[in-house]
C-alpha cells in the first residue's frame, strides 16, 4: 500500500490518532537520535512501500506530543540521507517555531518514497524490514519475490496506436527475418504471405481491437509514432 505522509496538522493529528502500522513508527527522542538507527527505520520503510518516522510523539496509546530536538539541522542532513538510501526524504516540522502550522513542541516527520518494483533498498550493505517492534535483514524468499517483481513493459498496449503507425520498410524487413530463420518452404511462405494483423496477432504484438504494444512500436513504428 502507498504511503501518503502528513503535510498539514490536520494529516499530524490523524497520524498520531491512528493504530501505529508498519508504514508508521514513533519515536519521542526528547533529546537526541541515532542517525544510524533511523536510517534503518527509513530503509525498512521503503523496502515497505514507503512510511514515516516520528520525532517528538509518544509511541504508547493514547500518544502525546512530548517534543523532540532530534537533527536540528535536518534540511542539511537530507540530501545526503537520500543519496544513502537512493530514495526521496521528506522532512516536515511542525511546532518549535519551525512551521507556521501552530506553536508548541517540535515534531519532525521524516517520510521515505517506497522502493522501485524488482529492487530493495539498503543501508550499510542491508535490506532492512521491520517484523513486529524489531529491525531484521530481508529474508532471501522476500528477496526472490521481489526480484520476480519487474513487468515486461514492452507488452504493454499503446493507447491510440494503430497499423498505420507501422513503418512498411520496417514491416518487410521483419518478415524477412523471419523467413529467414524459418525451418521450412512452407514456414517461409507463410510469413512472407500472412496478412499483417494476423502475423502480428500470432507474435502478439497487437490486440484485439489494433492496437499494437511498445515492443511493435520499437519494432515497426514509423518515426513520428516513436516520438509521441
Amino acid at each position: 500500500m502507498r504511503h501518503v505522509p502528513p503535510q498539514t496538522l490536520d494529516d499530524l493529528r490523524q497520524l498520531i490518532t491512528a493504530p501505529e502500522s508498519s508504514q508508521v513508527e514513533f519515536k519521542e527522542a526528547i533529546n537526541r537520535y541515532s542517525k544510524s538507527e533511523a536510517l534503518r527505520y527509513l530503509c525498512a520503510f521503503a523496502n515497505e512501500g514507503g512510511g514515516s518516522l516520528v520525532f517528538g510523539v509518544s509511541d504508547r496509546v493514547p500518544r502525546e506530543i512530548v517534543g523532540s530536538q532530534a537533527f536540528p539541522d535536518i534540511d542539511a542532513q537530507v540530501h545526503n540521507w537520500s543519496q544513502t538510501l537512493r530514495r526521496r526524504i521528506r522532512p516536515v516540522q511542525f511546532g518549535g517555531g519551525q512551521e507556521l502550522f501552530e506553536p508548541g513542541p517540535r515534531v519532525l516527520v521524516l517520510s521515505v518514497e517506497g522502493r522501485d518494483p524488482g529492487e530493495w533498498v539498503t543501508y550499510n550493505q542491508t535490506p532492512w524490514v521491520r517484523e513486529g517492534e524489531s529491525l531484521i535483514p530481508m529474508s532471501a524468499s522476500r528477496m526472490r519475490e521481489i526480484s520476480r517483481e519487474v513487468v515486461d513493459v514492452s507488452a504493454q498496449f499503446v493507447i491510440g496506436s494503430t497499423l498505420d503507425d507501422i513503418d512498411p520498410e520496417a514491416l518487410d524487413a521483419f518478415r524477412n527475418g523471419l523467413s529467414a530463420k524459418a525451418q521450412s518452404d512452407a514456414a517461409r511462405r507463410h510469413y512472407q504471405s500472412r496478412d499483417v494483423v494476423l502475423l502480428l496477432r500470432d507474435l502478439g504484438l497487437v490486440g484485439t481491437d489494433g492496437t499494437l504494444t511498445k515492443a511493435a512500436l520499437l519494432l515497426l513504428g514509423r518515426e513520428a509514432a516513436l516520438q509521441t
